[in-house]
Order: structure tokens, then sequence, then C-alpha cells
């Protein structure tokens, strides 16, 4: 038997910092986290996994967990979970990020049903983490699960990779920024129809980075409004570039329909502005340091693009505001928080 504190288990995810993908990130930054707690033994089961085998890794996920004798197991998403209880282990903590699934129904039958049907186990586990009060109260409505069983954890940002360089102002040629994944519910048709609108009286770039099947529409809807060439795509944006994007961004725009998204903490602790979507979760994350407008609603996201990119004073207030509010959030943090979830647990006498 392998002996430890936690164990981690990330299916279908895998943790890495690099992926450009947000639960994977999540992954990474928990479990080395909780490895560089004195005091903490940590494993983790994170075979690697597609759609094509993505039953089979399930399964091969409880064979891997029989072995491992862990005081906790953590499912850093729902996921997860079925590995879990196949594989009986106890006591369970589990990573809710969203509800999406009882909201949007966004791929084909098959794949929707398996989502709902894994969020549906998490009133198997022991403890209950979700990362924002609006994902917690629709737990406890849609799948009943008690409020002391909830723990609200919210996501982090890395302070030493995102930084604000010194000097920053607004640029001459306004530069605004998109960042995530593109597809129709993620808002960049409407970031586009309220750019050509701004660009009837400002002098302004709009940089979009990310890939998806919705790239081409979004192209053709440029030529269309006439601004194709202020447009840029950018494609996938690694990790080492981030810092100097968001640096050399005077806004970040995310239009997106599902809520929060990791980009805008990492804007904000740049110092970089960030204009979002309100809907679902974002108003936990961007506060008052963030302009919101109704999602969907092209002229308000407009008219918020123009206060912001006004004036160099407008410009240098909310990026103070950005500044400060994403003090509010780190990956150390919300590692501390997690483990508090743990000790819950040991308190219940869930461990022996």
């Amino acid at each position: 038997m392998v002996d430890c504190d936690v164990c981690y288990v990330t299916f279908p995810n895998y943790p890495a910092k690099n992926s450009g993908r947000g639960l994977d990130r999540y992954a990474y930054e928990l479990i080395r986290g909780t490895s560089q707690k004195s005091d903490m033994k940590v494993q983790f089961v994170a075979p690697r996994t597609n759609r094509a085998d993505y039953v089979i890794r399930e399964l091969e996920t409880a064979v891997l967990l029989r072995p491992i004798d862990a005081k906790i197991y953590h499912a850093t998403s729902e996921y997860g979970l079925a590995s879990l209880l196949l594989a009986r282990k106890r006591p369970i903590v589990v990573t809710i990020h969203d509800l999406l699934p009882r909201l949007f129904s966004r791929y084909s039958p098959l794949i929707y049903a398996n989502q709902k049907l894994h969020l549906a186990l998490a009133k198997y586990a022991n403890e209950v983490i979700v990362t924002s009060n609006f994902y917690s109260n629709m737990l406890k409505q849609e799948l009943n699960i008690p409020s002391h069983r909830i723990d609200t954890i919210r996501y982090g940002v890395d302070h030493q990779s995102f930084r604000s360089k010194a000097g920053r102002r607004r640029c001459e040629t306004a530069q605004v920024l998109y960042l995530g994944g593109l597809n129709s519910l993620k808002g960049a048709k409407d970031l586009i129809e309220a750019f050509a609108r701004l660009c009837v009286s400002h002098e302004a770039q709009l940089l979009i980075g990310g890939s998806g099947k919705y790239a081409g529409n979004l192209r053709d809807l440029a030529d269309k409004t006439g601004i194709s060439e202020k447009v840029s795509f950018l494609g996938f944006v690694g990790e080492e570039q981030l810092p100097d994007l968001y640096n050399s961004a005077d806004v970040l725009v995310w239009p997106s329909y599902f809520g929060f998204g990791l980009s805008t903490l990492e804007a904000m602790s740049c110092g970089t502005p960030v204009i979002g979507a309100n809907c679902l979760d974002s108003q936990e994350y961007l506060g008052e340091a963030g302009l919101l407008y109704p999602p969907g609603n092209v002229e308000k996201l407009f008219e918020a693009l123009s206060i912001l990119l006004s004036n160099q004073d407008s410009w240098t207030d909310w990026s103070g505001k950005a500044l400060k509010w994403s003090e509010n959030f780190s990956w150390r943090k919300m590692t501390d928080q997690v483990c508090s979830t743990y000790k819950k647990l040991d308190e219940n006498q869930y461990l022996h």
C-alpha cells in the first residue's frame, strides 16, 4: 500500500501550468501548494485521457487508486468522483468548478448526459468545494447538498509571474485584448461588434488570443464590419507570453456567457483593467474593480470601452483598482483554505 495524507484524482485533466486549460492549472497549483507543506505527503492519480478512451481511463483510475491508502481523497473536478466511488475510497472531497451543464447544453446529448451524471455524484462526497457563492447556492438548490458540507474557495493568481511593469500608461493606439476559447458562448462576437463601434471615435487595435471552431466566423465578422485590418488573431498564447501580453494591453474584455475566467485575475494582477459580462459568478471575481455590463448587450459593452479608454486619468484609475483588487486572490491563499477543509474532515472524525 502507498500511504499519504492526500491523494488527488485529477481525471480527466492532467496537472499542468502551461496547457491553457483552467482545470489543469487548478490541479497543478493545488498539488504544488500542498506538496510544499512540510506536514503533507501527497500523491496524485492522473492518467492522460481523451474522449476516445474516456471510459477506459475512468476505470483505470479506479484500479490505480486501489493500492493507495490516503487520509483524504480529493477529486479536483466532479469527473474523478466515479473512480473514487468505484474504488470505495473515503473520505472524499470534490471541487465543483461550475454547474454549466445545468445551464447550457453545449455538446452532444451523450456528453451532456455524462456531465450531468458526474455532477449528480457530488452528493456522495463528504465535503464539496465550490469556486463561488453563486455555485454554492445552486448546489444547495439543485442537488440538495447541505450548507455545512459546502465550502466556497475562490481561484488564485500567480503574482510573481503576473506583475505590472513600472510606469505603465495607456497606449496611444488603444490595445483591446480578448483571451479565451473561440466558441459562440464566449462572447467574442459581441466584442468585435462593440469594437467596430469604438473604432469610429478611437484609434484602437483588437487582439484575440485563443483557438476554437468559431474562429472562422469571427474573422468573417471582422471583414463584414470593416475592421479586419485592426483585428489580430493570435491563436493559442503560451503561459510564458501572457505577462507581456497583459502588460501591453489597455483593457482585457471578458464577454463570456459562462461567468468567470482565469485570465481576468491574471490581467488585473498586471494592472490591466477588465471589462466583463455580468453573469453567473463574474461579479464575485471582479467586484467593484471591473466594469460590468449585461451579457450580450453590445451597446453597453461599447459604452464601457469608451469610459475606460476616454482619457489617461480614467485608465489609470481603473488600472489601480484592478491591481488592488487582485491582491485578494492567490494560489497560496486558495491552498490554505483547501487545507482548512481537510481539517474540517478531521474534526468531523473522518480521519483515523
